[in-house]
């Protein structure tokens, strides 16, 4: 539950924030911001879809700690990237991860709560969309004080953080 507010916090207000990326940093006008949007929801599907074609997935923390931390890493490429092309790639890598993330949190919440709790359980976490305006904000305010770039490098690198320190605190996820 912890590790699920983490990029719920930090890399998720992406979408919210795109607009501010796409003008500020690539200099796209909404046609570039809707190519955006698409590609990462593109990624999203894929990796859904990837998900639901296998079998049991062994592994889910090791599944869930590195789709977390790739989507940081993601977040953060996409800030440095200087043409439509590149950013659209990313952009697909981000929706990827992230879809990834959402599958393989709620895999791990399932199968390790007991069956008479897991209906509670489940409903506090989805919850967790709360997080992403509580980001959108936080991110807003460094973009404001700061700048654009430096906002998302703050949101890559925070969902990364984030993710480390919890990992660290309970090693255990790494082998669920």
């Amino acid at each position: 539950m912890i590790l699920a507010v983490a990029p719920l916090l930090f890399a998720f207000p992406y979408t919210a924030m795109m607009p501010l990326f796409a003008n500020d940093l690539l200099r796209l006008g909404p046609e570039g911001l809707g190519i955006l949007l698409s590609v990462a929801a593109v990624g999203a599907l894929v990796g859904s879809a990837w998900l639901s074609l296998g079998g049991e997935t062994k592994g889910t923390g090791k599944w869930l700690v590195s789709s977390t931390i790739a989507l940081g890493v993601f977040l953060i490429m996409f800030m440095f990237t200087q043409t439509l092309l590149t950013a659209a790639v990313m952009m697909f890598l981000v929706g990827l991860a992230s879809s990834v993330y959402r599958t393989m949190s709620r895999v791990a919440l399932q199968t390790r709560v007991p069956d008479r709790l897991r209906g509670r359980i489940l409903s506090i976490a989805l919850m967790d969309r709360g997080f992403m305006p509580l980001g959108a904000i936080l991110i807003g305010v460094i973009a404001e004080w700061s700048d654009a770039l430096w906002a998302g490098v703050f949101m890559g690198a925070g969902c990364i953080a984030a993710t480390l320190a919890v990992l660290a605190a309970r090693r255990r996820i790494w082998t669920l």
